[in-house]
């Protein structure tokens, strides 16, 4: 490296160093951070899904088929009873602390639902107010508290593991976009002053 060249070099190192701890360097992680409520409202409507299959298969299964089993203690029994008779593998990780399920059942349908979420839709937006079925909120037992701390300590887990994920997608996210792109730029540089000695 000729020492002319020596100051652009670390002027473009530099910038790529700046950029790197800025949006600059950061456009695949706009995108994602702008679709976290959808992610989040994804992953949960996955779950409910997972929480009605194991509902649905009890009910052919069983003479006495499931009930309404309103958000809390009465939900708390369900999935343990689910787990218990092999429908469930294990209780499920739920997204975060807001969500919790409830599974009512009325004269047209059954539904499981979120309390945050809403019950679960096909064409899923992060702007959409949720649908929670009707109920007497009232009539909501608390749960105990293993089955609160165990819930929690899954939250947790997931969570670490979410931003230990998203560390590595946005370091790999910005190494992708600002190296490359100041690595041209230092060569194009180096071709100008070239070509003009």
């Amino acid at each position: 490296m000729e020492n002319k060249y020596i100051y652009t070099y670390i002027i473009c190192f530099l910038l790529m160093f700046f950029s790197f701890f800025t949006d600059i360097g950061r456009p695949l992680q706009y995108g994602r951070t702008k679709n976290v409520g959808f992610a989040a409202k994804k992953e949960c409507f996955n779950i409910q899904y997972s929480y009605y299959s194991a509902i649905e298969n009890y009910n052919m299964d069983n003479s006495e088929m499931i009930k309404t089993a309103l958000p809390g203690y009465e939900f708390e029994n369900l999935e343990l009873k689910l787990v218990k008779m092999k429908y469930l593998k294990e209780p499920l990780k739920w997204p975060n602390s807001d969500c919790s399920y409830g599974y009512i059942v009325d004269s047209d349908s059954s539904d499981v639902f979120c309390k945050k979420h809403g019950k679960a839709v096909l064409n899923i937006s992060s702007d959409d107010k949720p649908i929670i079925p009707k109920y007497d909120q009232s009539l909501e037992k608390p749960f105990s508290k293993s089955y609160k701390e165990l819930k929690e300590n899954n939250i947790r887990n997931t969570i670490f593991q979410s931003k230990f994920g998203n560390f590595l997608l946005n370091t790999f996210s910005s190494l992708l976009f600002t190296i490359p792109f100041f690595i041209c730029i230092c060569i194009s540089i180096e071709l100008y002053f070239k070509k003009n000695n």
